[in-house]
């Protein structure tokens, strides 16, 4: 149910490969301007160029503050970068396949403590600058409203790694600052995960603007 939409968007891609040719969408020379979020989780600006018909490299950047109870605040900081080769092209839609690296990083992640003897309080302690990272390898389908606007979706293979939190931490304190959904989504310390088939229905979407 999850994958329905971007299957039968493979399928109508698919078939219409079978009819008699049309011209693929050409986008060389454009620049790209929208929101994007990747499989694992990162989002924000997306800005991508089309250096070949059948070639573009992107980026996307996210930047996050946030304040606690004791006005301390929080800076998470999201990035990726990345390619994308068009596999198949109609004159409405691209199958591409990529490679996309992603970094998350963040000035402190909270947890709390367990008392180091019975009947001490619990104490309040931070990791400093935690950084996750992770590899993704995207089939997406972009579906060209215009030559201006474009909309996406896509699955794939994902891999990442969290932080590992200091020995003091419970070991179900969440430390993701990527995060993935569906297959392959991890949030607790020193884990790993992988997936083949990644993300749920919107895991990876997003929308350009072309000039």
């Amino acid at each position: 149910m999850r994958f329905r939409i971007v299957l039968l968007a493979l399928v109508a891609l698919f078939a219409s490969t079978a009819a008699p040719p049309a011209a693929a969408k050409n986008m060389h020379g454009k620049f790209g301007f929208g929101f994007q979020r990747t499989l694992l989780g990162v989002q924000g600006f997306s800005f991508d160029y089309w250096a070949t018909p059948r070639l573009s490299a992107g980026l996307v950047a996210g930047l996050g503050f946030g304040l606690d109870a004791d006005d301390e605040s929080t800076t998470t900081l999201l990035g990726s970068v990345g390619f994308r080769y068009v596999l198949v092209g109609t004159r409405h839609a691209n199958l591409s396949a990529g490679l996309v690296a992603d970094l998350g990083w963040a000035n402190r992640i909270r947890y709390t403590a367990p008392p180091a003897n019975a009947g001490d309080p619990s104490t309040t302690s931070q990791m400093k600058s935690p950084t996750q990272w992770g590899i993704e390898l995207p089939i997406e389908v972009e579906y060209f409203f215009s030559d201006a606007f474009s909309i996406n979706l896509a699955t794939g293979f994902t891999f990442t790694m969290t932080p590992t939190f200091p020995s003091d931490a419970p070991p179900d304190t969440p430390a993701a600052i990527l995060h993935p959904e569906g297959l392959g989504a991890v949030s607790l310390s020193n884990s790993k995960g992988i997936a083949l088939g990644a993300g749920s229905l919107f895991g990876h979407a997003g929308f350009s603007f072309y000039f």
